[in-house]
């Protein structure tokens, strides 16, 4: 159980890098590459969720059968959890980073285009 946790937990801190970056790109088209990256990266973490369940419920089997280090035990499992919440809410934050940031590039964009429309006339 603590060797299956300590990974978890280790896979989880790795994922958590990916997700509070801070690159929002420099121009439009950076931004939706970056994007297409991190929608790749959601569906990855959100396949390895089985995984975070598997170790939460091997806990809780341990418990259920009065393990002795049942107080150890749930508070792994508590560990697990918050580690697990607060990646999922990282990179709903970094998803939403990544749209206000398309946006800002796509009206920069349009006001460069408009300004060399004017330019031209």
């Amino acid at each position: 159980f603590y060797r299956e946790a300590d990974e978890v937990c280790a896979w989880i801190r790795e994922k958590g890098t990916v997700a509070a970056s801070e690159d929002y790109g420099k121009d439009l088209e950076h931004v939706q590459i970056l994007q297409k990256k991190f929608a790749d990266f959601v569906q990855q973490v959100s396949a390895s969720e089985k995984r975070v369940t598997s170790v939460s419920d091997l806990g809780k089997a341990l418990c259920d059968e009065q393990h002795t280090d049942a107080a150890a035990i749930i508070a792994r499992c508590t560990e697990v959890n918050q580690q697990w919440a607060e990646l999922k809410d990282m990179t709903q934050a970094r998803q939403e980073a990544l749209d206000g940031a398309r946006q800002v590039h796509t009206v920069d964009r349009d006001c460069e285009e408009t300004k060399s429309g004017i330019h031209e006339k």
